[in-house]
């Protein structure tokens, strides 16, 4: 990581315009839930293609599970996503109904995941200037 970056949670738009959401994306209604929800464009995709190949739920949690805080804008903007994930839900994606059904369905999901390595503690950012960099890196 560099000092000066920073985390951004605006997903790349092609996420929104390929795939199952470009059909949603494209669509002449801006009052809809990718336009909302962003966020859910890239996992939904994903969760989309697995479930297409696969059939399997447990497929669609690996992709749904780790972004599931994404995925919980559907909920939080009901006006604009209820028809939305309805008509997802209706595609056999065995996706929850509610925010509760998402967290009872991924409760499970983190003790698959593999715990992050314990190592150093990262080092502090410090600035230096360009003649103590060439002469550290000398």
């Amino acid at each position: 990581t560099h000092c000066n970056a920073t985390a951004t949670t605006t997903p790349p738009l092609s996420q929104c315009t390929t795939g199952l959401m470009a059909v949603f994306w494209t669509s002449n209604d801006t009052n809809i839930c990718p336009r909302a929800c962003p966020q859910i464009c890239g996992p939904m995709n994903d969760a989309y293609a697995a479930y297409q190949s696969t059939s399997s739920i447990a497929a669609v949690e690996r992709i749904v599970c780790p972004k599931l805080q994404d995925m919980l804008c559907v909920f939080r903007e009901a006006a604009r996503c209820t028809y939305f994930w309805t008509l997802i839900r209706s595609q056999a994606l065995f996706l929850p109904a509610s925010e509760t059904q998402a967290n009872f369905m991924c409760r499970n999901y983190t003790s698959t995941v593999p715990t992050p390595p314990v190592g150093p503690a990262p080092q502090k950012c410090v600035k230096i200037s360009m003649a103590k960099a060439r002469q550290i890196a000398a």
